[in-house]
């Protein structure tokens, strides 16, 4: 059982979503995807997947998909509208070592509290206690090719956090995997021109966030 989803909203594609929201949630809806968007590194597409906007590595890029459900392909982050809260799944943070401290540290620092995390989730009860600088440096974080090294490492040696599980203790073994420099990197780009911004908006289901090319 997906636990996780206390609101279902049927949705074709992520557009066909944020109709359908609460009018109160709508803006930090809007602006987490726009963010996301933005952000990510080349590679991932945005889709629908589990009745949320999702992120996710698609299967030209790993084919073997989801382990959960080898239909579906590697989800990384996912988000959703919820009676309370605005939810946003980040797998790569209770994946990646020293992630999740550099979350929570960076939380405090801006927010001036420690963030509501716990079911693979992270949860923002009001616009307020959203730290978009920060969300903006973590999507940078991590390219498609970290998020695999990070999950077939967890795959091999051990549960780690899963849509729809528990919160698992992060393990911080060395798993050779090393997390990325933060967004000052020169290297840490957006993966969309602002000019292809509204463009990219109307994503469909499987469509790249961003062809190759599209950025120089």
């Amino acid at each position: 059982a997906m636990g996780f989803t206390d609101m279902q909203i049927k949705a074709k594609n992520v557009d066909d979503y944020h109709a359908k929201t609460d009018p109160k949630w709508s803006p930090s809806l809007e602006r987490l995807r726009d963010l996301i968007l933005n952000s990510l590194p080349e590679g991932f597409e945005e889709t629908i997947g589990y009745g949320m906007p999702a992120y996710v590595v698609p299967f030209s890029i790993y084919p073997n998909g989801y382990h959960v459900n080898p239909s579906l392909p590697l989800p990384f982050i996912n988000f959703a509208m919820q009676k309370s809260n605005i939810a946003l799944y980040h797998l790569g943070i209770y994946s990646i070592p020293g992630l999740e401290q550099w979350f929570v540290d960076g939380y405090t620092k801006e927010i001036g509290k420690a963030p509501d995390m716990g079911k693979s989730c992270i949860r923002f009860k009001k616009e307020s206690e959203i730290p978009w600088k920060l969300l903006e440096r973590l999507f940078k974080k991590v390219k498609p090719s970290d998020y695999i090294k990070a999950y077939e490492y967890h795959r091999k040696t051990g549960p780690t956090a899963t849509l729809g599980s528990g919160r698992k203790k992060q393990t911080d073994t060395a798993s050779g995997i090393k997390v990325p420099k933060k967004a000052t990197s020169s290297r840490a780009k957006p993966a969309v021109k602002a000019s292809q911004k509204k463009a990219v908006k109307k994503a469909k289901k499987g469509k790249p966030i961003a062809k190759r090319g599209s950025r120089k």
